[in-house]
């Protein structure tokens, strides 16, 4: 098992491609789908030293984060799948940055989202995929890159 996972073709994206793609196909069926997205930590503080890992929490944890989108059926509240997941590791902030340099750094934090949502595409012909976030500034960015991609955002 160990070896297999260390083959280079053996992706976190190849694993959870069939399951996304068995997500879109669910939604075909719906006339609206939720696209819930959301941050998770994994705390990985109690394995010690690891490679590819970086800051949790309070900075005093060490782990990465997973963002994920899941399809939700509004009127039943049943979960259709997940249509996309990316694990990512929190770069420490150099030291004395001021908060101008923090929201101009070349990569933010809150692109993860933006990324989502294009990775999610378009919604079923038919359909209506509406985007649900829980911050107040990941939302009003949203709002740009849906009138770009002709999506609707809640």
């Amino acid at each position: 098992m160990y070896r297999w996972l260390h083959e280079p073709d053996v992706t976190f994206e190849a694993l959870v491609q069939p399951h996304q793609q068995q997500t879109r196909e669910r939604m075909q069926a719906e006339r609206v789908v939720l696209a819930v997205q959301d941050t998770t930590e994994i705390d990985l503080s109690h394995r010690g030293k690891m490679a590819g890992i970086g800051q949790i929490g309070n900075a005093k944890g060490r782990g990465f984060h997973l963002q994920t989108v899941l399809a939700v059926q509004p009127e039943t509240r049943a979960v259709l799948g997940c249509l996309a997941q990316k694990p990512f590791v929190r770069l420490p902030a150099p030291k004395n940055e001021q908060r101008y340099q923090r929201r101009h750094r070349e990569q933010r934090e809150t692109d993860v989202w933006m990324q989502m949502i294009e990775h999610v595409g378009p919604s079923a012909p038919d359909g209506l995929l509406v985007h649900v976030g829980i911050e107040e500034r990941i939302c009003f960015l949203s709002f740009g890159l849906a009138s770009r991609l002709r999506r609707t955002l809640w």
